[in-house]
């Protein structure tokens, strides 16, 4: 059962939160985004501010070789801890992870209530020792910065995991505006479901859970009666991106100008999603922000940080229903 967002969790009392310390540091990840994908998959692009040639996801896409040459399959079975220079192995012994609703304790005792910049530093330190699946803060920038740019008044997300770009969009969003949000994993949403409460969202982001993407995207119709969205941000399953946009289309969810957002479409890869909203293909304009892969995996100790992208892509028109998406 989740929590109502006013109770807190709380570390165990006594014996210097022992319950805590029996737990040992490498553990499983409960919600891997990421399936071990080949270079072969990867899409690459740069982005020069504009909707310029240079920008066209076509026009570069033979460039990914020469920048993804090295990349490997995306480790996906452990969550193992961070190794810096400033790395102080007694976090380990306070802050087990071993589960995903460990992380609450950590985000309530280092964030007031409705503090929502408390509770996102608060994953992204969590995050240093267990790095997780979180699109991270220069990300997260970009994507604020989007939904600034856009202004929308509803945003569907595909991929909560534990909330934390969900706080970044909410934090952003007008007045009056509001997210849904899709997480396949009970236990991924309700901790998500807290995180965004103590952020101080729960009357703006609806939480949909249990179900993959494709089976609650219906229900996200039904709750809009029938109408559209003005962004979509893709985070979920990278296989998914494509065929949940294709269905998205045909639902009717995007009209024109909807913004659809997506992560991890360089590194490691969305098969045939650039190829698809390629501006050359008059679906979409489309650009690339390039960023850092944010799933850092320091403890590798030939580790090189991943160059990534997130696609920022605008609808165009409106598909019949006729027309084969």
């Amino acid at each position: 059962m989740v929590k109502e967002h006013g109770d807190s969790p709380r570390r165990p009392a006594g014996n210097n939160q022992g319950a805590f310390r029996e737990r040992s540091s490498p553990v499983r990840d409960h919600s891997s985004p990421f399936r071990e994908q080949s270079a072969k998959s990867v899409r690459s692009t740069s982005h020069s501010g504009k909707n310029s040639d240079a920008g066209s996801v076509k026009n570069i896409v033979s460039r990914r070789q020469a920048l993804l040459s090295a990349v490997g399959p995306v480790a996906t079975s452990l969550v193992m801890p961070a190794q810096a220079s400033d790395f102080d192995p007694g976090f380990y012994s306070d802050w087990a992870y071993i589960q995903p609703s460990d992380i609450l304790p950590y985000i309530f005792e280092n964030s007031a209530q409705g503090d929502a910049g408390a509770v996102i530093a608060a994953f992204d330190a969590f995050g240093e020792y267990y790095p997780m699946y979180k699109c991270g803060d220069e990300k997260g920038q970009i994507l604020e910065r989007l939904v600034k740019q856009v202004q929308p008044k509803v945003v569907l997300e595909l991929g909560s995991f534990l909330g934390y770009s969900a706080i970044r969009i909410a934090r952003t969003l007008p007045p009056g505006a509001k997210l849904i949000t899709i997480e396949a994993k009970k236990e991924n949403a309700a901790v998500a479901t807290q995180a965004i409460a103590r952020a101080g969202y729960a009357d703006r982001v609806q939480v949909l859970d249990g179900r993959l993407a494709a089976d609650a995207l219906p229900e996200v119709s039904r709750l809009l009666k029938g109408g559209s969205v003005d962004m979509i941000y893709l985070d979920h399953f990278k296989d998914c991106y494509l065929p949940d946009l294709k269905q998205m289309e045909a639902q009717g969810l995007l009209h024109a100008n909807t913004m659809v957002v997506a992560d991890n479409v360089v590194y490691p890869g969305a098969p045939g999603f650039l190829e698809y909203v390629d501006s050359s293909m008059g679906r979409y304009k489309t650009y690339l922000e390039p960023a850092k892969f944010e799933y850092d995996q320091k403890w590798k100790p030939d580790w090189v940080p991943q160059e990534d992208a997130i696609s920022v892509s605008v609808f165009q028109f409106q598909l019949s229903n006729k027309e084969d998406c």
